[in-house]
């Protein structure tokens, strides 16, 4: 952890030793092409932003909920499989950086894991087909830590020179740009355990993505949990979809 009165001489260490993130986390969709929406991050700006002064913190038993696939633990971190908004992410080094995606409400755990590809641009009843619902548990955990997360939102967002159109709203095919941002975070602020953001699909509520490397299983203690495949789970599932105008297709 660095301290308050390390942290100038923190930040001109990374502007003088660290490259350009440019050149060492590809801007790059699924398909192969550049991204021309999400610019590449650059360390030095992101220094510059200051996001350990603005930080989100996370007190020690906070309930955080979460959807996980039924063959992992609930409190399992991801190793870096399949692509979201900000994983999978790696150091300096190419060392993979496990994560762990989590929300403060029920609905922002559901809407950035099951419905975070789903159009949020109009007001009609949208459709998620039931198969991708009943492979995941949905599970309460609790923080056995203080967490400091950066937010990417508000003045931070502005900082950075982004905005929530750039780096929260496009879909899948820039996730790989988008998740450069969080590598780049990572790289510049050892000293936070993670990054924060306002849903995209329900604004209401906030998520969070943990840094594997800094936080670690035995930091998040598993309060209960729900398979969405059993009849208890279903009435859950479908009891959340009602509220947030989504029909489950059988």
């Amino acid at each position: 952890m660095i301290g308050p009165q390390s942290l100038p001489q923190h930040r001109r260490k990374w502007r003088l030793s660290m490259p350009d993130v440019v050149s060492t986390l590809p801007n790059k969709s699924a398909s192969g092409t550049v991204s021309r929406l999400v610019p590449p991050p650059s360390l030095t700006k992101i220094a510059e932003a200051e996001l350990d002064q603005a930080a989100l913190l996370i007190p020690t038993s906070q309930i955080l909920h979460h959807l996980h696939q039924r063959q992992f633990s609930a409190n399992s971190f991801n190793p870096g499989i399949g692509n979201g908004r900000f994983h999978p992410i790696q150091t300096q080094d190419g060392v993979s950086i496990p994560t762990f995606y989590a929300a403060n409400t029920e609905e922002g755990a559901y809407c950035e894991t099951l419905l975070r590809a789903l159009d949020v641009s109009g007001l009609s009843q949208r459709f998620i087909p039931s198969k991708r619902v009943w492979g995941y548990c949905y599970a309460q955990l609790q923080t056995q830590t203080p967490l400091r997360l950066a937010q990417l939102s508000g003045n931070q967002l502005i900082r950075l020179g982004l905005t929530r159109s750039v780096l929260l709203e496009p879909g899948p095919p820039h996730y790989p740009a988008t998740s450069a941002w969080a590598a780049a975070i990572h790289a510049t602020y050892p000293q936070l355990h993670g990054i924060a953001w306002i849903s995209r699909q329900h604004d209401t509520s906030t998520c969070y993505m943990l840094f594997g490397d800094r936080v670690s299983e035995s930091h998040l203690s598993i309060l209960n949990q729900q398979d969405l495949a059993t009849a208890q789970g279903r009435q859950m599932v479908d009891s959340l979809a009602r509220r947030l105008n989504i029909v489950i297709t059988r």
